[in-house]
């Protein structure tokens, strides 16, 4: 029967470890991200397992039937599970809703947060904590012959069920099912453990006297005995402190080596779940190691001690092992395909990875606990040490992760937190020793001397020989696959905080880049960091990071142009801050950042970021957003999203639909919300979620492109957004600041504009699922889409296309303008807006660049000189197929970043030309389909599609399939033929490049299924 017990208790490892990570989860929710939220989750959880073993501890010698009472435990915590996310909700809605706002002060507030935070989790916590010693009990009675080894095995298969439910439960269930998914299936195996107990202890035979047995039949069993000058109530003592102090090494360990492996593999959610499970895994093998020793050692304290000292030492020799990891980490993502496959095994290589920095210690820490156990029952301790030593450990556990994460990370540094560690666990091992020599236990005297040579020498050697290169550290090389050569950055700043490592570093271009756990979250080029009463040349601003942090801040300005108060979540280098503080009548700035380091390390982009330090008006505080939020009840005209990527972990929080929600709560009536993400590393069905999320938030949103490749979308609880005003580009402030910088032109202002909410309804009410704090779609996604470099190429299509689908759907025109010169060179429509009107300039043949690349502007210029100088002749070109090529890229020159307006010189000119030369009908169609499309003249552009469609789905080439799909539905749904709309897409989507999740695809389609649909309004 004793194997199903370990089934059992397998099932119950795994349910634990579920619990601790929805749990974890579910509460940072409520009490936020920040380093004391991340503390007091942990502590709870522990604690509560110390108390409830503590307290069984010297109560199961008198349970008669000790698996019943475990069968009874695991019920409980079933039935718990199954109302938690239903409790949850309703407790922390009624917080929100009620009992916080009627505190009054935020400090309170705070209090009583945490206190429902606690009250969530501490009662089935304290359950946890009663099964070890209760299925301990147990199995122990039905066979009390060879204790320490049937302990040493429950210990495995708990912690080998741990170890299996993190990865279980990160990887698959909250992925499939979301949090309420995961606390049910850690239900159902609670059940699952109980059913088998209750089965096991109906038909072991009934001995009251049992614990009694055990306690005689351990101590007769003993390979040893008690040396005269020890007794039982001594040796507890020095045990049960050693149970203590040597957990409180181990979670000092646990929190070094976390996050100094997230230097290595990234500070994702799930390195995090997979650095965790080879930490509880090491715990398992270590248990199984020792599994034959724990009956059979003569010298148990001796063993003890050499198990501590080596723990001590492998700890120690972490260090350059540690620094290796980067090498190999750099191999794999060069080395490893960006495909699906791949990903999974690049998870599995790094569980290897966090397996060979951790697994020497680990395996000796497993070793501990089954040993004191072990000794304690053999010396006659009785049943009351299987709960205490268990008790005493998970206190110690607590005691550690405070001190390390309050205390020591944020004082000491990882790597002299590591060594601190270490340092405790060779004295924990030296002074055992020397007490069981002082006590005549089998160590000799002269063993103590030579376990302190061992142990000095050894942390000698390898502190002498070991110095961490900072620029590695936050080389970021799980991401960029490279580990830079010693001298290549400058660095600048080096900072273990308690929530993530702060560096700032120069690069040889003069780049100045701010990075959180070696993921860059800003940069600034040289120029912007030099005095502004400095005489600088006018130039576009090349770096996308500097492009963000202005238009950002330019763009959610335009649409609160009367905003007295403001907050912003993410402090970063602090400049969009200080571009928001450039509003002469903002009144105040609250700039919420979770990481203090973040503040000091943003100092070195001044003065390009003073006003954030020396404007009386911004308030710096450090809190975690949402907790800020529900603590101050306030509310803002302008809030300010700008966290890390959603990959980071806890980052995608802030951008749920539940989010979203509260923050309308702390909006003005006519209030706006901005909100930045990425399309880098992000896939259209990411993006789909964080809008969906919008969606269902707010009544309006818009998105602007303000770098590259970042949007910024904001949005309002009002019935519409107003216009934006681009003057707030003129305040006196803002001008002073670019005055390095081209012009703000409202002309390459309006280009930015991306979509309005109106347009994607089709689709977002179709019924994406939202990204969710119980169902964290992007969270579980992003970093997948990091391996995998993926594009949200959709969204992007809207930005760089040559024909703009959503400014065609909403009906807003984009008409030439002058020539102004490009304020920011990597946003494409702004750029190619500029060459357009350089093109139209009747003087574009003198070469006038205005600071633009020469060689971009000169090919231009000699393409469309070619083009219009083979059509002033008379004959027809060597191939039409070519000159269509040429006139393609020539028109996109002309228009692209354009919408409802043609070139009358161009099109004039080609008409003419392909009547004048007899061109094939498919040129002609050509042309005209392009004059249909620059010009909004839909009619003539579906029926020009008519006789380009078959010729594409043919293989005759012409035009871009891309092109003609876009172009060909949306004239045909403007035209009022929703049914040829449709076969166009049906027809042409499969010869082009466009993947099935494309949200242009997505889209489309939904406009078409809209005005299929009889009396539906068509766009």
């Amino acid at each position: 029967m004793r194997p199903l017990l370990f089934v059992a208790f397998w099932a119950s490892g795994v349910a634990g470890l579920l619990y601790e990570l929805a749990w974890s989860r579910y509460l940072a929710l409520f009490v936020g991200h920040a380093a004391y939220a991340q503390v007091l989750v942990i502590s709870v959880f522990l604690g509560g397992l110390a108390v409830g073993s503590l307290a069984v501890g010297d109560r199961s010698r008198r349970l008669r039937r000790p698996l019943a009472w475990y069968a009874m435990a695991e019920l409980v915590l079933c039935l718990a599970g199954l109302a938690f996310h239903p409790a949850f909700r309703g407790i922390t809605g009624l917080a929100y809703g009620a009992l916080l706002p009627a505190l009054g002060s935020p400090a309170l507030a705070g209090a009583v947060q945490w206190g429902v935070a606690v009250l969530l989790i501490l009662p089935q916590s304290v359950l946890l904590g009663t099964t070890f010693p209760l299925m301990a009990a147990g199995a122990l009675r039905l066979d009390p012959g060879g204790a320490g080894k049937t302990v040493a095995l429950l210990y495995f298969v708990n912690s080998l069920g741990g170890a299996v439910g993190v990865i279980l439960g990160g990887f698959v269930l909250i992925a499939w099912a979301g949090l309420p998914g995961a606390v049910l299936g850690a239900a159902a195996l609670n059940a699952l453990a109980a059913g088998i107990a209750l089965w096991v202890s109906r038909r072991a035979p009934d001995r009251p006297s049992a614990a009694e047995q055990l306690e005689r039949q351990a101590t007769e069993d003993s390979p040893w005995t008690l040396p005269d000058r020890v007794t039982v109530r001594e040796l507890w003592s020095v045990l049960l402190g050693l149970s203590f102090f040597t957990a409180l090494a181990s979670f000092v360990y646990e929190i070094g080596w976390i996050r100094m492996l997230s230097l290595v593999m990234g500070s994702a959610t799930h390195s995090f779940e997979i650095m965790l499970s080879a930490f509880i895994l090491g715990l398992a093998i270590g248990s199984w190691w020792i599994r034959h020793a724990v009956d059979r050692s003569t010298r148990p304290l001796r063993l003890l001690g050499w198990i501590q000292l080596c723990m001590g030492l492998t700890a120690l020799a972490t260090l350059p092992v540690y620094e290796g990891m980067f090498d190999v980490m750099a191999v794999l993502v060069r080395t490893l395909p960006e495909r699906e496959g791949a990903y999974a095994l690049f998870s599995l290589s790094r569980y290897g990875i966090a397996l060979v920095v951790m697994l020497p210690s680990t395996i000796c820490a497993g070793m501990t606990l089954p040993l004191i156990t072990g000794t304690l029952l053999h010396a006659g301790a009785g049943e009351r040490s299987l709960g205490w030593v268990y008790g005493v450990n998970t206190l110690g556990s607590v005691v550690g992760v405070g001190l390390a994460g309050l205390l020591l990370l944020p004082s000491l540094g990882l790597e002299r937190m590591l060594v601190a560690g270490a340092s405790l666990d060779m004295i924990l091992g030296v002074a055992l020793m020397a007490y069981a020599a002082r006590a005549g236990w089998g160590v000799r005297r002269r063993v103590v001397p030579l376990a302190v040579a061992v142990g000095a020498g050894a942390a000698a050697l390898i502190l002498s020989t070991v110095r961490f290169d900072q620029a590695i550290l936050t080389s970021g090389v799980f991401r960029y696959g490279a580990v830079p050569d010693p001298g290549d950055r400058a660095m600048l700043f080096y900072r273990d905080g308690r929530t993530a490592t702060v560096a700032v570093h120069r690069e040889s271009s003069g780049l100045t880049v701010q990075s959180t756990n070696g993921k860059p979250d800003a940069s600034l080029g040289e120029r912007w960091l030099r005095s502004v009463s400095q005489d600088l040349e006018r130039a576009p601003i090349y770096w996308q990071d500097e492009a963000t942090q202005v238009l950002a801040a330019v763009a959610i300005m335009a649409h609160a142009p009367a905003a007295r108060s403001a907050a912003m979540v993410g402090h970063g280098s602090g400049i969009t801050g200080h571009y928001l503080l450039a509003k002469p009548d903002l009144e105040r700035l609250v700039t919420i950042e979770i990481e203090p380091e973040m503040i000091r390390g943003s100092r070195l982009y001044y003065p390009a970021n003073r006003r954030v330090f020396d404007d009386p008006r911004s308030v710096v505080v450090i809190a975690d957003a949402k907790a800020y939020f529900s603590h101050r009840q306030e509310r803002y005209d302008l809030i300010v999203s700008e966290p890390s990527n959603p990959w980071v972990s806890g980052t995608a929080s802030l951008f749920t639909v539940e989010f979203y929600q509260r923050v309308g709560d702390y909006l003005t009536d006519d209030g706006v919300f901005g909100q930045w993400f990425q399309l880098y590393e992000m896939t259209d069905e990411a993006a789909v979620s964080v809008l969906a999320a919008l969606h269902q938030s707010f009544r309006h949103y818009r998105a602007f492109l303000v770098g590259d490749t970042d949007l910024m979308v904001i949005a309002t609880n009002a019935d519409r957004l107003p216009d934006p005003d681009w003057e707030v580009a003129r305040y006196p402030a803002l001008l002073q600041d670019l005055s390095h910088v081209h012009p703000l032109d409202p002309v390459h202002l309006d280009a930015i504009r991306v979509f309005d909410s109106e347009t994607l309804d089709p689709v977002l009410s179709a019924g994406p699922l939202p990204n969710s704090d119980y169902f964290p779609r992007l969270d579980l996604a992003a970093e997948r889409s990091r391996f995998l470099d993926s594009f949200a190429s959709g969204f992007y299509g809207f930005c760089e296309d040559r024909f703009d689908v959503v400014a065609a759907l909403e009906g807003r025109r984009a008409d030439f303008a002058p020539y102004a010169p490009v304020p920011a060179w990597g946003i494409t429509q702004m750029r190619a807006r500029a060459l357009g009107a350089w093109l139209r300039d009747d003087g574009w043949l003198e070469s006038r660049r205005d600071n633009a690349p020469a060689d971009e502007y000169a090919r231009a210029g000699q393409r469309y000189g070619a083009l219009l100088l083979g059509m002033d002749g008379e004959g027809r070109p060597a191939s039409w197929r070519s000159w269509t090529r040429s006139f393609l890229v020539v028109e996109e020159s002309l228009h692209r970043g354009t919408a409802g307006v043609a070139d009358s010189l161009l099109y004039g000119r080609a008409r003419d030309y392909v009547e004048a030369a007899d061109a094939p009908p498919e040129v002609r169609a050509v042309v005209e389909y392009m004059y249909g499309l620059a010009a909004w003249d839909f009619a003539t552009a579906a029926s020009a599609a008519d006789l380009l469609i078959p010729a594409v789905t043919d293989g005759e080439g012409w035009i871009d399939a891309e092109l003609l799909l876009d172009g060909s539905v949306v004239s045909y749904l403007a035209v009022g033929d929703p049914r040829r709309a449709g076969q166009a897409l049906e027809r042409l989507l499969p010869v082009t490049d466009r993947n099935a999740d494309d949200f242009r695809t997505a889209l489309l389609g939904a406009y078409v299924n809209r005005a299929l649909v009889p009396g539906a309004a068509r766009p």
